[in-house]
């Protein structure tokens, strides 16, 4: 019996564990063939006979017996095993097992994932199990983690965004609340349009940074790595993202020459084509939409920014002048120009109430236009430059600073970069000379 058996599992090319558990099956169905036939011992005696024709029969019976209890094993083995589940992509039985995932194999409790069910279980979930795979127990939230499937660490906090490499470093830290504002940190707010803002493109001479002449930033520019309302080292352009060079530059050029022991802080705030009404509190100018207001271009007014800008600077230092040029655009008819003091005025006293100024602490200072005759032939002078020259009359501490014998662009509209360069010398000192100084 024992040479049928193995007969039987080389037959059906079975894995040495299968002809172990074919065995075990065969040995069972000896025992089912003997209790079926009540064994050849039982029947003899049962007879009372021990001949041959009942020696037949009972092995006749045995074989039946035993190629039942064949059958039966097998259908006990197939239902133990189950049938296959081809949408999971498991094997067949008698097929090599598909391998794991590349790194699977050294993952604890992890299992490869079916190629046909991409998507992954929610946290904390492992799916249906397949039919004879021990079904995975969700490990509950508040208890320990399984060994199997460690809980996710929790995320780190993030690093602060890096500073970009060219980044300017801001030129102080905010001063301490005991401190105060630095007395030796001198601030000028810079306001006007596009004589004020600089039409010139400047040259490696104009752009040499001062490390003790610093600029709050009007607007964010990528390009320069310049971030609104932040200190830098000033270089051209003050007032925008380009290189273009106003007067602010050199008036704190000669300034920071004249006074060794300070540092200059300038406020930019000048915006080109605009009319002095952008300007004025509580005024919204008749043509506001002709012009992109920084820094994002979202108030009526330039006037809040003006201010806020201007306190910003006042946590920092302290404010000794404002200087002035504007104009062109109030030219084009004698009512704007008639009304043009009167709003100029109205814009210095806001301020210096606003900013809680003391007049005489800090002079205003207003720059002449363009001469419309030779040598300069430009735009405007003619018309608003008595009206310059009457500022001082309306409003204390006030000057006027000359632009006679100004190198002009062959616009006719604007100073050149050599005119420019002496306007601000001529801001410079008309200031010392106010300051005292």
């Amino acid at each position: 019996m024992s040479t049928c058996v193995q007969e039987e599992s080389s037959g059906r090319g079975e894995r040495r564990a299968r002809r172990s558990r074919g065995a075990q099956c065969a040995s069972g169905s000896r025992a089912s063939g003997s209790r079926a036939s009540g064994s050849r011992a039982s029947g003899s005696r049962a007879s009372g006979s021990r001949a041959s024709g009942s020696r037949a029969v009972g092995e006749a019976g045995l074989w039946a017996a035993l190629l039942l209890a064949f059958a039966a094993c097998a259908d006990d083995e197939s239902g133990a095993r189950g049938a296959p589940v081809r949408e999971s992509g498991s094997a067949l039985p008698g097929s090599p097992a598909a391998p794991p995932p590349p790194g699977a194999e050294n993952t604890p409790g992890i299992q490869p994932s079916a190629p046909e069910q991409p998507s992954a279980s929610p946290p904390g979930s492992e799916g249906s199990p397949v039919s004879g795979e021990t079904p995975v127990v969700p490990v509950p939230s508040m208890g320990a983690p399984s060994p199997e499937a460690p809980a996710p660490e929790a995320p780190a906090p993030e690093a602060p965004a890096a500073t970009p490499p060219d980044m300017q470093a801001p030129a102080m830290d905010p001063p301490a609340v005991a401190g105060g504002p630095d007395p030796n940190f001198l601030i000028f707010l810079l306001i006007g349009q596009s004589n004020m803002e600089g039409a010139p493109a400047s040259e490696a001479q104009d752009r040499t940074p001062d490390p003790r002449i610093k600029v709050l930033a009007l607007r964010d520019c990528p390009q320069r790595s310049q971030v609104h309302n932040q200190w830098y080292t000033a270089v051209p352009s003050l007032h925008t993202c380009g290189s273009t060079l106003g007067p602010g530059d050199y008036f704190a050029r000669t300034l920071a020459a004249a006074m060794p022991n300070v540092t200059i802080g300038l406020v930019p705030d000048a915006i080109a084509g605009v009319d002095i009404d952008i300007f004025r509190k509580g005024v919204v100018s008749a043509r506001r939409n002709e012009f992109s207001l920084p820094p994002d271009n979202q108030l009526d007014s330039a006037y809040p920014t003006l201010i806020e800008r201007a306190r910003l600077a006042q946590q920092a230092g302290v404010i000794r002048g404002i200087l002035f040029h504007q104009g062109e655009s109030d030219a084009a008819t004698g009512a704007l120009q008639q009304a043009w003091p009167g709003k100029v005025q109205g814009l210095v006293q806001d301020i210096r109430t606003d900013l809680g100024l003391d007049a005489a602490q800090v002079p205003f200072l207003a720059g002449e236009l363009l001469a419309n005759g030779a040598p300069q032939n430009g735009c405007c002078g003619n018309a608003m430059n008595p009206r310059v020259a009457s500022l001082p009359d309306l409003i204390p501490n006030a000057f006027v600073v000359s632009g006679a014998g100004l190198g002009v662009n062959a616009d006719g509209l604007h100073y050149n970069l050599a005119g420019q360069r002496e306007f601000g010398r001529r801001y410079g000192q008309v200031m010392l000379d106010a300051l005292g100084l």
